[in-house]
């Protein structure tokens, strides 16, 4: 890739929280640390997993200096999140989930976008899913080309759920955007209210208009009790996220 004068250098802090993802987290490592843009800081936080994927990390801290192992007891994702903000480094900011994997150039490409009056730098993503589930693989949260939209615009293509999904893992932050956020505890939709607080404390976004996050959605991800409750949690994140608007953008209510 061409790097013109404003191309941002800078230390991409990634965190990765894992939980029980042994067939898959080999591959969503190898995406990370074999990424063209190299100069990142990999947290791993492993969420108290039962099977092997606390030994994969530690083996993936040995090989690589970059990498930094946290183990600690079962508290869901968000606690693994927030663990996982107390120890970056960089000055920037990107979540992977431990069974998803990214192109080997997506933070290189996500980069480049991120000039000094832009917080945050979004993808699209390709999504994908098991054999059995019989469904093909398509692309989503995508736009045709790359844009740069300011504050409202961004908002308001959050709210319809368009172009801007409610994700963390499809972006790349300002770390100071962070400074003072963080995920709701054992909570589930728990990337809603992050995402809607960073994006109303940031000036101006970039889409990059090309999909470098794959998404796996795997049998077994998400169990009847959770879908109970992420349907619960995301109808009272919803109503905060109302209020908020209310107040921050009137003009985006309806």
């Amino acid at each position: 890739m061409v790097k013109d004068n404003q191309y941002k250098e800078g230390l991409i802090s990634i965190i990765i929280p894992v939980f029980n993802v042994e067939p898959y987290l080999r591959k969503c490592l190898d995406s990370v640390i074999h990424q063209t843009y190299q100069n990142l800081d990999i947290i791993i936080v492993d969420d108290g997993s039962t099977d092997h994927s606390g030994q994969i990390c530690d083996d993936y801290q040995r090989i690589d200096s970059r990498v930094r192992v946290f183990h600690k007891r079962n508290a869901g994702l968000s606690s693994a999140r927030n663990l996982g903000l107390r120890y970056v480094k960089g000055e920037f900011i990107g979540f992977v989930d431990s069974d998803d994997f990214i192109d080997e150039d997506m933070y290189e490409s996500m980069l480049h976008e991120m000039k000094d009056d832009v917080d945050i730098v979004i993808c699209g993503r390709r999504i994908s899913f098991p054999k059995e589930m019989h469904q093909k693989s398509k692309v989503a949260f995508c736009v045709p080309k790359c844009i740069k939209i300011d504050n409202a615009t961004a908002m308001e293509r959050f709210l319809q759920n368009k172009n801007i999904s409610m994700a963390v893992w499809d972006k790349v932050y300002r770390s100071s955007l962070l400074k003072g956020v963080s995920f709701p505890y054992k909570r589930v939709c728990e990337d809603i209210p992050v995402t809607y607080k960073l994006i109303a404390k940031s000036r101006n976004i970039v889409h990059l208009g090309k999909p470098k996050y794959n998404n796996f959605h795997r049998n077994g991800s998400i169990s009847r009790q959770e879908f109970y409750y992420r349907q619960i949690d995301y109808a009272v994140f919803a109503g905060q996220i109302c209020k908020a608007v209310a107040i921050e953008y009137p003009q985006l209510l309806m």
